[in-house]
């Protein structure tokens, strides 16, 4: 029995880490605001630990989060305009993130849509 689970063992094993590595990167953004505006960006994810810190660049201005991973998703707290949010961005086959987000104090939710550079 344990000679048929090391295989099993040893790939999940090299697969694991392949899997936390797969949100790194740069990202272009396209996003939408609660209330239909749009605007895009930048978005860069480093692995920082068991988490991630993602920094987000819109019209020259950086916001920074801290995230984590769970299945296909990241997670992400983050601080904008002195206001607290949340995001849930789900990768798709092709490596893009995408998912809704809210701002604490907000009357609906955006959406942002990162596409791997």
């Amino acid at each position: 029995m344990l000679k048929k689970l090391l295989p099993l063992a040893v790939a999940a094993a090299l697969f694991v880490p392949a899997l936390a590595q797969a949100f790194e990167g740069a990202y272009g953004l396209a996003g939408k605001d609660a209330d239909g505006s749009s605007y895009t960006g930048t978005v860069e994810v480093l692995k920082s630990g068991a988490g991630y810190q993602i920094k987000w660049t819109i019209d020259g201005s950086n916001n920074f989060g801290a995230g984590m991973v769970e299945g296909d998703a990241l997670w992400v707290g983050y601080v904008d305009d002195g206001k607290s949010g949340v995001t849930k961005m789900t990768k798709d086959a092709s490596g893009n993130l995408k998912g809704p987000w809210y701002r604490r104090g907000g009357n609906g939710l955006g959406e942002e849509t990162w596409t791997k550079k």
